[in-house]
């Protein structure tokens, strides 16, 4: 079974107040990071992003066959544009939705998520995984393009924004413990993202120790 996975890279972090993807870490943006770890994972990579500069931007330090869309709505500001308009352009049925600021994705994570996919929850709409707790991780997880990409719809034609609207639309979501994640990734680096500055501290700090071992 072959997947495509969208990368969402909407632009400006409210909270760190720059355009995070493009951010140098290590002489690299933030975004090759993330690309990198899953570059090998699929031949239909989208990026999405808000504006055509910033599409140049992402472009000029990315290489092919990843392609670079534009939210099809950049007024709304909400991820669900951004999924909508890479889910609509993707190549397969099956697609992995990641965020942009996630450069500890472990590789063997996503082997997992796309075998265990394959072989036992492909009858459902999504394989999102899921905390003890109830918390989930919905930008590292697997749709399904037809029914997403409706409930997706439904969502804007509503406005209600939120990632948890959109999940809630699906039907037929299989929950993934995350401790069978924890079993390859035991410490979860695979879902850290950058929101805030001292993310960024903690990443750089991870990615220095790393370079030592």
């Amino acid at each position: 079974m072959k997947f495509s996975i969208v990368i969402l890279a909407g632009g400006q972090a409210k909270r760190l107040g720059i355009d995070k993807a493009l951010i140098s870490l290590k002489d690299k943006p933030l975004i090759v990071h993330t690309v990198e770890k899953v570059y090998s994972k699929s031949e239909d990579i989208l990026i999405v992003t808000k504006s055509e500069k910033r599409a140049k931007n992402i472009e000029q330090v990315l290489r092919d066959p990843v392609k670079v869309l534009l939210d099809e709505k950049p007024a709304f500001d909400t991820p669900l544009v951004g999924a909508l308009s890479g889910f609509k352009e993707a190549v397969y049925e099956n697609i992995l939705l990641l965020g942009c600021d996630m450069p500890l994705i472990n590789p063997e994570v996503i082997d997992f998520l796309f075998n265990y996919y394959t072989g036992i929850a492909s009858s459902y709409n999504a394989l999102i995984p899921q905390y003890p707790n109830g918390y989930i991780e919905p930008l590292c997880a697997i749709y399904k393009k037809k029914p997403a990409i409706k409930a997706l719809i439904q969502c804007l034609e509503v406005k209600s924004f939120k990632l948890s609207s959109f999940i809630n639309s699906l039907f037929a979501i299989h929950y993934l413990p995350i401790n069978e994640i924890e079993k390859i990734d035991p410490d979860l680096s695979t879902f850290f993202n950058v929101n805030t500055r001292d993310d960024l501290v903690k990443l750089l700090k991870i990615l220095e120790e790393r370079e030592i071992q």
